[in-house]
C-alpha cells in the first residue's frame, strides 16, 4: 500500500502492508427517504488538514452554483463556527451505528484525502454512494477509475466529476 511503501522508503521502516475493508454487516444499501432531493456527502474535518476542508467548500460552492437546489451533508465535525455558503445540513460527529442511513442518503460523496486515505470511501460504496476523490498516490492504492472518480484536486475538476 501506499503508507507501507512510504515508510519504508523515506524512513526505513519495515513494514506490512494491511488492506482496507469495511463492516459487511453495518454498511449496505438502504432505501433512501426523499430520493428527489440531490445530497452531496463531505466529510467535513476542518482540524485534520489531509482531508482538505478549504478545498471540499470551494468544489462544493461550485456545484452549488450549478444545482442550486443540492444540499452538501457535511459530516464529521461541528461546523457552527463557519460560514459555509450553500445548502447544506451539518449533522457533526455521527454515531457509527447512524452513519449507513446518513450516506444512504446521499447521491454521492466527495472524499478528499491528501496522505493515507480512510475507510470512507468503502464505507460510502458498500452503502451504494459513488466516490469523487482526488487523484494521487495516496488514493490510487486503494481507489481506481474502475470504482471511484479520481479527478486533479483543483474546484473545477472536482466539481464536475460530482457534476457527472
Amino acid at each position: 500500500t501506499w503508507l507501507a511503501d512510504m515508510l519504508h522508503r523515506d524512513f526505513g521502516m519495515t513494514t506490512h502492508a494491511v488492506g482496507f475493508s469495511y463492516d459487511r454487516e453495518l454498511y449496505r444499501v438502504l432505501p433512501r427517504k426523499n430520493p428527489e432531493t440531490k445530497n452531496i456527502f463531505f466529510y467535513a474535518r476542518p482540524n485534520t488538514a489531509r482531508r482538505s476542508f478549504e478545498l471540499g467548500v470551494l468544489v462544493l460552492a461550485e456545484v452549488a452554483k450549478r444545482h442550486p437546489d443540492a444540499i452538501a451533508v457535511l459530516a464529521g465535525a461541528d461546523l457552527s463556527g463557519y460560514e459555509i455558503p450553500f445548502k447544506h445540513t451539518n449533522p457533526g460527529i455521527v454515531d457509527l451505528a447512524d452513519l449507513p442511513a446518513l450516506y444512504a442518503q446521499c447521491d454521492v460523496g466527495l472524499v478528499l484525502s491528501f496522505s493515507n486515505l480512510s475507510l470512507l470511501p468503502l464505507e460510502l460504496m458498500a452503502c451504494g454512494v459513488p466516490v469523487v476523490s482526488n487523484r494521487a498516490p495516496c488514493t490510487e492504492w486503494l481507489l481506481s477509475d474502475e470504482i471511484a472518480l479520481l479527478e486533479r484536486p483543483t474546484v473545477l475538476a472536482l466539481a464536475n466529476a460530482i457534476c457527472t
